[in-house]
């Protein structure tokens, strides 16, 4: 008796990389059917950054460290040039191996999911090697930690479900917020005081910047200035300080809220704030404490534009 017979060579292994989020994002195999499977791709020679490791499983971790914490941190694909602030543009630079469709989702909400239309920032997004991409950050009612996810591939993806080709990245992400401030003027010492409250749990940075081709220049280079109305569509989103110098008897302080305590015309030409950057912890033992942050100014240059940003620790 004679039957047909066919031998299949020897199949190569097929490696998958996973996500790391924490519950509960979609990460595991296995999820709550309301949940969704976790992302892995088929590992080829699309990934992000330097390198890509395989796993069983999506590895979750509060901090999205779960797949760096084997002895091989490969979630380095994704650079944050900026921080995330709300109502801001933030920028990224994305290290592909090669052309590749990028898709990508922040929970914005803080609810464990990115299902909500706003959370996604890049909706299958052609990008090359060293591309930098801005996202336009949604207005938040308070500073949050939260999670990322980054997906290259050949085709486009969600942020659930298999994939051919390409890698998951997930990140823990702080998002800040423009803090209220007001302003105390010294014009014999050429300074200001700059003071705001502060709440547990908080960091304090006071940023000032020129505009934003002079952000672009200082941060990314000169070739990137032309750019300026593509990395940041509306103009950055700061705050800009009272202009002028205090009439004698006028009111000496003015709120970030943009109110001031006294008449504009009681203003006159005032000096420039020298670009500074400078950090306030805010472990204060009081919700209402007050940091301060003193500023040099030089009577010969225009003002620049700042704000005060409140980060989670």
């Amino acid at each position: 008796e004679d039957h047909l017979v066919y031998i299949k060579a020897n199949q190569p292994p097929v490696f998958l990389d996973w996500g790391d989020a924490p519950k509960p994002f979609p990460t595991l195999q296995s999820n709550p059917p309301t949940v969704g499977i976790g992302a892995s791709h088929q590992i080829d020679d699309l990934f992000l950054g330097q390198d890509v490791d395989s796993e069983p499983d999506g590895q979750p971790s509060m901090m999205s460290l779960g797949d760096d914490l084997d002895g091989n941190d490969d979630d380095d694909g994704v650079i944050f040039l900026t921080p995330m602030i709300s109502g801001s543009y933030a920028l990224v630079r994305v290290l592909p191996t090669m052309t590749g469709i990028l898709d990508a989702w922040v929970d914005f909400d803080g609810d464990g999911t990115w299902a909500q239309p706003n959370n996604r920032i890049f909706n299958s997004e052609t990008v090359n090697p060293g591309q930098v991409l801005a996202f336009k950050v949604p207005k938040l009612k308070k500073p949050l930690k939260t999670a990322a996810r980054f997906r290259l591939s050949h085709g486009g993806s969600s942020y659930t479900g298999h994939q051919v080709g390409g890698e998951v990245e997930d990140y823990h992400v702080k998002i800040g917020k423009m803090w209220k401030w007001k302003m105390v003027p010294n014009l014999e010492e050429d300074r200001l005081a700059v003071l705001w409250n502060t709440e547990r749990g908080m960091n304090y940075t006071l940023e000032t910047t020129a505009s934003p081709q002079a952000w672009i220049r200082d941060n990314l280079g000169e070739h990137e200035v032309p750019r300026v109305d593509e990395l940041f569509p509306t103009g950055v989103a700061w705050e800009e300080a009272a202009q002028g110098e205090l009439r004698e008897g006028a009111a000496d302080q003015r709120s970030g809220d943009g109110n001031s305590a006294f008449p504009m015309s009681e203003w006159r030409a005032f000096p420039d704030l020298a670009p500074v950057i400078e950090s306030r912890p805010g472990l204060a033992p009081q919700v209402d404490a007050t940091a301060s942050a003193h500023v040099p100014v030089e009577r010969s240059k225009k003002m620049v534009l700042f704000r005060v940003i409140a980060m989670p620790e």
